[in-house]
């Protein structure tokens, strides 16, 4: 089954600002570390959207999670 993960127009922005200020502050590496965390958190919510790291954020929109980014640490280390 193929899964579908809406990243809204903002969070994109906020992605690229995220990754720019990274890569400002503590350099293209920690910019690319980062980004690498970001697409690993990215593959683990395509892979199972209801994890047990994720919450439910209905109270926004019925379909709507959240995850943080920390629980995918080690996946992105691991490639």
């Amino acid at each position: 089954m193929s899964r579908r993960l809406e990243v809204a127009p903002a969070a994109r922005g906020d992605i690229a600002q995220i990754l720019q200020a990274s890569a400002t502050d503590f350099g293209e590496g920690a910019r690319s570390r980062y980004a690498s965390l970001i697409a690993a958190a990215i593959k683990d919510l395509l892979e199972d959207p209801e994890r047990p790291e994720s919450l439910d954020r209905s109270e926004l929109r019925d379909g709507i999670r959240s995850y943080h980014l920390r629980h995918s640490c080690r996946r992105a280390a691991t490639g």
